[in-house]
């Protein structure tokens, strides 16, 4: 696999401009590979739960403040995404949508343009930050999983997503309407317990699923603890990974 070929140009951008949280916003720079990305994200994501749970702000309307973190499986992630090269997978082009986006590193890591979605507007707020600060350009979604909307994407990336068994059918339904019929899903988790219900969830639908530990070696099932990433593509279809 090779890494895509990207120019990308560092626009002005400032924490000031997205919407104020509680805790603030930090801005650090991660290293992927030779490459560095500016990340902006909340300073401290416990405010975020606990002025949720004090309803101290009427816009949080549940405790949902894990997109706030930079997750331990969005790295490793991030180098699987970085290292393919998605130009090949198309040649209409290759859109690319990242679900539960969070911060967003990991669509931003593709080099390509992406839609980020997410359950909280002021995630996906961040995550075109973080893309565009980077010279990326970048798009949004707000689609609900349990209705999903009518748009195809040939890449659709998750990361961390599937840890609460109740996000399983409604990621696979929206698997089932936003999947290109030749596209692929690549899911990224760091081997919480639930990982097996998912995976057997979705071998019980019409999707080919594959399983490969960070240094791209098949597993031949899921592993805990760890990370991996797990590959769904539509069963006709012959393209692959």
């Amino acid at each position: 696999m090779t890494s895509p070929q990207t120019n990308r140009r560092r626009d002005d951008f400032a924490a000031d401009q997205l919407p104020p949280i509680p805790g603030g916003w930090q801005t650090k720079t991660v290293r992927i590979g030779e490459d560095h990305f500016k990340l902006t994200l909340p300073q401290n994501a416990d405010a975020l739960l606990e002025d949720s749970l004090a309803g101290a702000d009427t816009k949080w309307k549940e405790p949902d403040p894990y997109w706030a973190h930079l997750w331990p499986a969005a790295l490793p992630m991030s180098r699987f995404v970085m290292s393919h090269d998605w130009r090949a997978r198309s040649r209409s082009g290759c859109r690319v949508l990242e679900i539960g986006a969070g911060i967003g590193l990991a669509a931003a890591t593709s080099g390509l343009d992406v839609t980020f979605s997410d359950y909280e507007p002021v995630a996906i707020e961040a995550a075109l930050g973080n893309a565009h600060q980077n010279g990326l350009s970048a798009k949004r979604l707000l689609p609900d999983w349990n209705d999903p909307v009518h748009a195809e994407f040939s890449v659709i990336l998750g990361c961390d997503v599937v840890y609460e068994p109740q996000n399983h059918e409604p990621i696979l339904a929206l698997l089932d309407t936003m999947l290109e019929s030749d596209g692929v899903c690549w899911i990224g988790g760091c081997g919480r317990q639930h990982v097996s219900q998912f995976c057997e969830m979705e071998g019980q639908r019409r999707f080919c699923v594959r399983l490969f530990d960070q240094n791209h070696h098949t597993l031949e099932q899921p592993v805990f603890n760890r990370f991996q990433l797990i590959t769904l593509q539509h069963n006709e279809s012959s393209v692959t990974t």
